[in-house]
This record gives structure tokens, C-alpha cells and sequence, in this order.
């Protein structure tokens, strides 16, 4: 069984997919810069030499995983433009077959990390910065059904 459908995706999605990924990524982020920040602050305030010295690894720790979203946010500006082409796209069991006018990528289940699913798209991440966005107005009631069946078993 092999689907086939053909998009291009528009710059309100471009958008909305960027703001699904930053919020997921800030999430992780603002965790992580918390308690690791927090543990770093505890860990070497206990020592009075190094008390001054575990504030600033603190708010370093706080300050780098505040700004993962920021960074984000412009690796994926940059791929906006081959991200508005015209593709053609085909999912089996195998994996994502993407064409378009700059490049063809075949992608096996095995290489994403993580799939998300909006009302819109899917978000199928192949790192942890780089997610393909895969529109599902490009396929029909009955493929989004088998489509999401696929993305479910890997």
C-alpha cells in the first residue's frame, strides 16, 4: 500500500509549524534550564568558596536553554524557502518519499526520532531541531486514516 498526495505549503503554515516546534523545544528547554540551573545553583552555593561562582553557572545554565528557542526559531527560517516548494510526497510502509524541485529525500520510519500531530500537519522529527512538516490537507479522509495508522505502529 503506497500513498501518494501533492502539496505546497503556505506561509501561515511555515509559521504555524515553526510555533509548534519552538513551543515544544522551549518547553524542554525552560525544564531543563530550571532544574539544571537549580541543581547547579545547590550543588556549589554549599561550598563558600565557590558560592559566587555557582550563582553564575546557574544563570549561564538558566540563560543557554532560555535562548534554545531563539536559535531554533532562525535554523528554521533559514529552510523556509525549500520548505514552500511544491512537493510530492509518498508514505508506505517503508517510510517518506519527498520530491520537489530541489531535492528528492526518502526518510525509513526508523529514522524519526518523535512524530507530532496537530490539526493541521504532522511534525515528523528526524533530529531534535528538524522536523519535516507534512501537511494533511494534501490527503484525502480515508489516507489521513491510513497515514496516521502508519505513523502510530513506528
Amino acid at each position: 500500500m503506497s500513498i501518494t498526495a501533492q502539496y505546497k505549503l503556505n506561509d501561515p503554515e511555515v509559521v504555524s509549524a515553526i510555533k509548534h516546534v519552538t513551543a515544544i523545544k522551549q518547553r524542554q528547554a525552560s525544564l531543563f534550564g530550571y532544574y539544571g540551573g537549580s541543581a547547579a545553583l545547590l550543588l556549589l552555593s554549599g561550598i563558600r568558596l565557590l558560592q559566587g561562582a555557582g550563582i553564575v553557572l546557574a544563570a549561564f545554565a538558566v540563560g543557554v536553554f532560555a535562548l534554545w528557542p531563539v536559535r531554533l526559531r532562525r535554523t528554521l527560517e533559514i529552510f523556509r524557502p525549500l520548505a514552500t516548494l511544491q512537493t510530492k510526497v509518498t508514505v508506505d510502509s517503508n517510510g517518506w518519499r519527498f520530491e520537489d524541485a530541489a531535492r528528492t529525500a526518502t526518510w525509513k520510519w526508523s529514522a524519526f526520532q518523535k512524530s507530532v500531530t496537530t490539526d493541521e500537519f504532522w511534525l515528523l522529527f528526524v533530529a531534535p531541531r528538524t522536523a519535516l512538516i507534512v501537511p494533511k490537507r494534501a490527503f484525502t479522509l480515508e489516507q489521513r486514516t491510513e497515514v496516521e495508522a502508519l505513523i502510530a505502529k513506528c
